[in-house]
């Protein structure tokens, strides 16, 4: 056997069938639609190795592009371990290179690519600007939402003058009405002009437009890569698409995989159904469904796939682990009483047998956490935390704790509900950071301006729940009543 043939036989092995498939398939336009835990990483980087191997593609000719650089770091580690090495970038960073090889190209002023994080304050400062020029009392929260509609303007490819009318369609709801936005959003593009700046949506634009306009360059962009792997490719959305369209051109060397039901960046504009309707815009596209589900036991698998059922799922997963028990359902009237009973039925398998560190509790939310290891602890669980960032030792919680301890010393009748809601409504808390040389930046500032800019209602039911917290922590209850209650009333008060 020679080197060449081994090497293919070592690609291959442990390959399940339809993984096989997707892998042999020659280059050419190819779908994979792989459900969770069917191997889709496993079956692009082989892929990617076997077209290497077999010399249908040289290394340096694959560009293979993701959504996240952690993601772009796993596929070039997983196929150096086959022994291949190939670009393996995010989308912005394949344009943000491109855009500075052919800088004299784009037509745009300056010598040399300038992101926008290169100007004082960076992209939050000119939003902030164009807003506040629109719409003078616009505070924080308003500035971040101006950043998501623009982003998710751009990656939809809607120009200012069309943003009122697509946000109406599309059923997005801010604070700021519509036409103050696109006014603004018009507003930040003329200052990203005058500071000879792009952001991150501007390299994809630029990078494609600059594809379209310049034959030459995109010449040499399609020798130097003749064959495309797009990952998540559930998570593209049309800006994204338009490059890759670009970068192909009339070729159709490019391999996508993904899972429709897996897509998460919708309220960015990402499309799913790019995915699903792929094999419509590249006619001869051969389709493989990765649907062995290696991660899950056969009942969760089940569990899963009449779930997703409801959502016409293009995979029915099939699970390929040993049997386990069947999954249980309980429902329950609010999250407090959900964690007692949580807490209830560890200590049931503990005395069961089961080993306290075998046993997982998942939450949807960071701000879930609290409520449920409050109980746990109560019940005399130990517990540890994964990504725990402390609760009541982030600054802008110290911070509040300490204004609420305040109020704690006085007694409950004089404080009331009404005094609670002014605390947080922030006429006590927001003075009190301006007092201090503490100030609230990062996600710290952030979590504390999500605080301020939540609805009365959850404020007002915020401040009832403390209220009973504080009666009950004055009349000498456990401080774990505390915690519940801010757990319960989502402290500091979020969006849902």
């Amino acid at each position: 056997m020679t080197d060449a043939v081994q090497r293919r036989e070592q690609i291959l092995d442990g390959l399940d069938p339809e993984q096989r498939a997707a892998v042999l398939a020659p280059p050419g336009p190819v779908c994979i639609l792989a459900g969770a835990g069917t191997g889709k990483t496993r079956t692009i980087t082989r892929r990617i190795a076997y077209l290497a191997v077999t010399r249908q593609v040289g290394p340096t000719e694959v560009l293979a592009v993701t959504h996240s650089n952690q993601a772009a770091g796993e596929l070039r580690d997983r196929i150096r371990s086959l022994g291949v090495s190939v670009q393996a970038r995010t989308f912005h960073s394949a344009a943000m290179a491109q855009l500075r090889h052919f800088w004299v190209k784009t037509g745009l002023p300056g010598d040399q690519l300038r992101m926008i994080h290169d100007v004082s304050g960076g992209q939050r400062e000119l939003l902030r600007t164009a807003l506040r020029a629109v719409a003078p009392s616009a505070g924080s929260t308003d500035v971040r939402d101006l950043e998501a509609e623009v982003e998710w303007a751009r990656t939809c490819r809607i120009i200012p003058s069309g943003y009122a009318a697509a946000a109406e369609k599309a059923g997005r709801r801010r604070n700021l009405p519509p036409d103050a936005l696109a006014a603004a959003f018009e507003r930040y593009g003329h200052l990203k002009r005058s500071n000879g700046v792009l952001d991150f949506s501007d390299t994809i634009e630029q990078c494609a437009l600059l594809l379209e306009q310049n034959d030459d360059v995109a010449q040499q962009v399609r020798q130097r890569y003749r064959c495309f792997v797009v990952d998540e490719y559930q998570d593209t959305d049309p800006a994204q698409e338009r490059l890759l369209t670009a970068w192909l051109g009339p070729g159709d060397n490019v391999t996508v995989v993904g899972d429709p039901n897996q897509a998460i960046y919708s309220f960015k504009g990402a499309d799913p159904s790019l995915l699903v309707g792929f094999a419509d815009r590249h006619p001869g596209t051969v389709s493989v469904s990765l649907n062995r589900d290696y991660r899950s036991t056969p009942q969760i698998v089940g569990t899963a796939n009449r779930l997703m059922a409801q959502a016409s799922a293009d995979v029915t997963l099939r699970g390929q682990r040993p049997a386990g028990p069947e999954p249980v359902w309980h429902t329950f009237d609010t999250e407090a009483a959900e964690a007692t009973a949580l807490a209830e039925r560890v200590n049931e398998l503990i005395a069961e047998g089961v080993t306290a560190s075998e046993i997982a509790v998942l939450v949807r939310t960071n701000t879930q956490v609290l409520s449920y290891r409050t109980a746990l602890q109560d019940a005399g669980v130990v517990t540890e935390a994964f990504n725990d960032d402390k609760f009541f030792e982030r600054p802008e919680i110290r911070k509040a704790m300490g204004a609420l301890a305040d109020l704690a010393g006085r007694s409950p009748q004089t404080v009331g509900s009404a005094g609670l809601r002014t605390v947080l409504d922030g006429t006590v808390l927001i003075p009190a950071f301006r007092r201090s040389e503490w100030v609230p930046r990062g996600h710290s500032g952030t979590r504390w301006e999500r605080c301020c800019g939540s609805s009365m209602g959850c404020r007002t039911t915020c401040a009832e729940r403390w209220e009973f917290s504080l009666r009950n922590y004055n009349a000498g209850r456990t401080p774990s009543t505390l915690r519940a209650a801010a757990a319960e009333s989502c402290w500091p008060p979020c969006t849902k």
